[in-house]
């Protein structure tokens, strides 16, 4: 195969959605509203390292328009890759997948480990910011001199 000198490099291009994201008329998926679209908002972890312990989400199912709520316990513990990586049936190349969609060992501040699904957004909202979740709080690494020398620095 022969080689091609490359010709784009270093030149300007029009973008064909440049005029659109300048202006504002440009539509992202949160533009998009459909009739009996529902809305899901994630609880997420306040702590950086532990568990849930245990979950109460009886004033969240309370409010009208909540039609449902997931926890770690509703869905599999799968890790799914992230970040544009893209999925592989190779199970040495499954380093990519370090993600799972809820999950009861958070890892990080802001781990998902519930959703909830409402008939509308404030809806979904409010009735997140009401589910309450005991934690298990565990030690955190906080620094690269802490984390130096431990046998595994990434979390599992």
């Amino acid at each position: 195969m022969e080689a091609r000198e490359a010709t784009a490099t270093g030149e300007s291009c029009m973008r064909v959605d440049a005029i659109a994201k300048v202006t504002g008329r440009a539509r992202y998926t949160d533009d998009y509203v459909m009739a009996g679209m529902c809305y899901a908002k994630y609880v997420r972890s306040p702590i950086a390292h532990g568990y849930a312990v245990s979950i109460n989400d009886e004033q969240a199912r309370s409010l009208p328009g909540v039609l449902a709520i997931f926890t770690w316990e509703d869905v599999p513990e799968i890790p799914f890759a992230t970040a544009g990586h893209a999925w592989t049936l190779d199970e040495n190349k499954r380093d990519t997948a370090d993600r799972a969609l809820l999950t009861r060992h958070v890892r990080h501040h802001g781990d998902a480990v519930a959703i909830v699904v409402a008939r509308d957004e404030l809806t979904a909202e409010k009735a997140a910011q009401l589910v309450s979740i005991e934690w298990q709080e565990l030690p955190v690494i906080t620094s690269p001199e802490a984390a130096a020398g431990r046998r595994r620095c990434t979390n599992p």
